[in-house]
């Protein structure tokens, strides 16, 4: 870790980044432009292999609110998230991904929300979905109060994990992410502190831009992305919006989202919170 001053700030942003050159820097542009000023941002170079490394030192050099962590080894998202939370400054810990863009007021709007309510242990936002080149695809559905959201924990997340704020003392309380889980390690987290009583507050604004990254589907080809986004405008209440990915997608994967389509939008809901039930019963 580089050596800064260990001053206390308000909010310390973590972010772990492994071969994220691509929207690095329209990631840490978008925090590094929040109207709130007052924040560190710890960023964890997990081993990557790609520009990554000469990304951060650029923005390191440019910005002395960056604190860079290089990894000996690759440690994986969890372990990285609890070794920044346990070197954040801040009184708030806010998360973010190196693909995802923060929008200005994000920061503001969160710690406003901190101030007013001094009881809140974790604030989570609204967002827009974009695609690998930036363009919006669809608004984000999810119920439209934090009493809903959190009833479906653990079946189903609707919590945006780079879009939380969580008060740092509530780590102390519940304990940090469980390092078990190489993955869904947020929805564990979320679980644990509902189970513990936590407080939630759900900013129903879009405060992020969560990207449907290409490295994560099942085709880098073009027909596998659009069938992914397509299906995402399903499962996110904008069936208008498939319709600009048909034409790119193969025939057995337009048929299968034409179907889906016919089905209404509460059932689809419905039938994907199930196989969510299903899916996390032990065998």
């Amino acid at each position: 870790m580089e050596n800064k001053d260990q001053l206390p700030v308000t909010v310390s942003v973590i972010m772990s980044v492994y071969n994220g050159e691509k929207y690095l820097s329209e990631c840490i542009d978008s925090i590094l432009s929040q109207t709130f000023r007052d924040f560190e941002f710890l960023i964890t170079d997990d081993c990557s292999t790609d520009g990554t490394a000469d990304i951060l030192e650029t923005y390191r050099r440019l910005d002395s609110r960056i604190v860079l962590i290089h990894n000996s080894e690759n440690l994986g998202l969890t372990k990285s998230l609890n070794r920044m939370i346990e070197a954040a400054q801040g009184y708030y810990i806010a998360r973010m991904d190196a693909d995802d863009v923060a929008l200005p007021q994000r920061f503001s709007r969160q710690v406003s929300v901190f101030q007013n309510e001094p009881e809140a242990d974790i604030i989570f936002t609204d967002n827009d979905i974009i695609d690998k080149d930036s363009r919006f695809v669809c608004r984000a559905w999810r119920p439209r109060s934090a009493e809903q959201i959190v009833k479906v924990i653990p079946h189903y997340s609707y919590i945006l994990h780079p879009s939380v704020m969580v008060r740092k003392e509530f780590f102390n309380q519940i304990g940090l992410y469980n390092e078990a889980c190489i993955t869904g390690q947020d929805n564990e987290l979320w679980t644990r502190a509902k189970n513990h009583g936590a407080i939630f507050r759900y900013l129903d604004v879009p405060l992020m831009k969560y990207r449907i990254n290409p490295a994560s589907v099942r085709s880098v080809q073009e027909t596998g992305y659009s069938f992914k986004l397509a299906k995402t405008c399903l499962s996110n209440h904008a069936r208008q919006s498939v319709f600009q990915f048909l034409r790119t997608m193969e025939w057995k994967d337009r048929i299968q989202i034409l179907v889906r389509m016919a089905i209404p939008f509460h059932i689809y809901r419905r039938l994907l919170y199930l196989n969510n039930l299903r899916k996390k019963r032990p065998e």
